[in-house]
């Protein structure tokens, strides 16, 4: 049976993207199975027209003026857990299972890797491409590979770790979009695993000793407090989570960025900062960033603004669309450099093909 009748035209996206912004889909389809999603892009490259892929919607800014092409959604769901050798077991995921359903199969049957990433919203299928990260943890320090159809070939491949070019909140999906439409992927897991405590705030946070469970409840009353948590009853509850990474400077970069924030009185010393070792470099919180660079928690511009409980994260309070809220992200951005030296960089993707520059 073709897919062709169900495709749809002119598609509102605003119920599907977690800012609750407008933008209409030219096309759109949901895709119960990878043998349709193939059809549906097969389909589309047919007509000449483009292919995204929505997700659950929660990294994502829909443009004012639509998508063009065909919009995806991946809908297949299904969780297997595969023994391994020792106390290894591993989690076998379709792309369109939400990603907390991977958390609580894992922590539910006493598997240790993952407990750190609850409460992160969106797919299963989006999570390797942002690298996904949280209180200590990234995915790809438990991702064995991704399944993944390959456009240019048209076949069903398997990309494993060490080829997906993982970085901080970076893959090589994410810097090339439409080469590969992620369908699954495969987790290392831990039997009776000790869970990830290593993030200060959550050291502080749980005893010792904490087990999965309390683990995973902590990070997600932290994540909550911060507004992080899909909660309709929350006003902050209409966000894309963090809206900036934070920055990685080398160890050169990062002793002139003292000097100017020492100089220019923004901050008294080092140890005010808070500032993390990232490989060879240092990590900054982008969040004081932007609080020393005088945008306060709560304030608004138009329709939008920072969140009263998180200034990393912001904010649509109804009747806005994507111009208001990247005309924030930049006056944030042009803030944060003129105070610091520092570009911050977005996190959410622009969908579709028109956006690739809309915000760097």
């Amino acid at each position: 049976m073709t897919i062709a009748p169900r495709i749809a035209r002119e598609v509102e996206l605003e119920a599907r993207n977690t800012l609750r912004i407008p933008g209409r889909a030219e096309y759109f389809l949901e895709a119960k199975s990878v043998a349709e999603l193939i059809e549906a892009v097969r389909w589309a490259e047919a007509k000449g027209l483009a292919v995204t892929v929505l997700g659950g919607g929660s990294n994502v800014v829909v443009p004012h003026d639509g998508v063009r092409g065909l919009v995806i959604a991946p809908k297949e769901r299904g969780i297997h857990f595969v023994e391994g050798s020792g106390r290894e077991v591993f989690l076998d995921a379709r792309a369109g299972e939400p990603w907390e359903a991977l958390v609580e199969a894992a922590v539910s049957r006493g598997l240790a890797g993952i407990e750190c990433l609850t409460g992160i919203p969106g797919l299963a299928g989006a999570a390797p491409i942002q690298n996904i990260g949280a209180y200590g943890k990234e995915l790809d320090e438990q991702l064995v590979y991704v399944e993944a159809f390959e456009r240019a070939t048209g076949e069903v491949v398997r990309i494993e770790r060490e080829a997906c070019e993982f970085g901080y909140r970076e893959s090589r999906f994410k810097r090339r979009p439409g080469e590969f439409i992620i369908v699954g992927m495969r987790l290392r897991l831990e039997r009776d695993g000790a869970p990830t405590v290593r993030y200060r705030e959550l050291v502080d946070a749980v005893p010792p000793g904490a087990s999965l469970s309390e683990v995973r409840s902590t990070v997600y009353a932290l994540r909550k407090a911060k507004s992080m948590i899909l909660d309709p009853e929350d006003p902050n509850h209409r966000n894309a989570g963090s809206f900036f990474t934070n920055p990685v400077l080398s160890r050169e970069e990062y002793a002139r960025f003292l000097e100017r924030a020492i100089g220019g009185g923004l901050i008294a010393s080092e140890e005010e900062l808070p500032h993390y070792p990232s490989g060879d470099g240092v990590k900054i919180a982008a969040a004081f960033l932007i609080e020393r660079a005088g945008f306060r928690r709560g304030a608004r511009m138009g329709a939008f603004g920072l969140s009263s409980k998180h200034s990393l994260c912001l904010v649509h309070h109804g009747g806005g669309d994507s111009r208001g809220l990247l005309a924030l992200a930049r006056t944030i951005q042009a803030g944060v450099e003129a105070a610091f030296g520092v570009k911050l960089v977005a996190e959410p993707r622009l969908l579709g093909p028109d956006l690739a520059a809309a915000v760097r």
